[in-house]
């Protein structure tokens, strides 16, 4: 799970815990009335209030993600593998009899970009997940 992905479940998680406890205590205040209870609710109507700002407010726009793979004027691309995720941009680009070989990507938003010119990128292992 990445960790964009975790917060957003803790915080969902701590949204339905607090909503109870400001239903318990609301009955609570309903049915025997202290200042004690008043400000518990006080408190716990504002916790959740900032609960559910830091929730929104820090929402990210949803990116697509990018692979793209280009080999030209004799360039080759082989036995390699792409994994990516989460608005990951991926590009390789072999040109000039340049070679990527035997490699492997695994980006979770990330940016990489791979360019063999005239040279070669073997047996290279990218990985930006968590």
């Amino acid at each position: 799970m990445d960790a964009p992905s975790k917060r957003f479940k803790i915080l969902g998680v701590l949204s339905v815990l607090l909503a109870a406890a400001i239903g318990l205590i609301t009955n609570m205040v309903t049915s025997s009335f202290t200042w004690i209870l008043a400000l518990s609710l006080a408190g716990l109507v504002a916790a959740t209030a900032a609960l559910t700002w830091m929730e929104r407010g820090r929402a990210v726009e949803p990116r697509g993600t990018i692979v793209t793979q280009r080999a030209q004027s004799g360039g080759s691309i082989r036995s390699g593998r792409i994994t990516a995720s989460s608005g990951a941009e991926v590009s390789e680009k072999a040109e000039n009899d340049g070679r990527i070989s035997r490699s492997k990507v695994r980006a979770e938003g990330a940016k990489i970009d791979r360019h063999a010119d005239g040279g070669s990128i073997e047996n290279q292992n990218i990985d930006t997940s968590s």
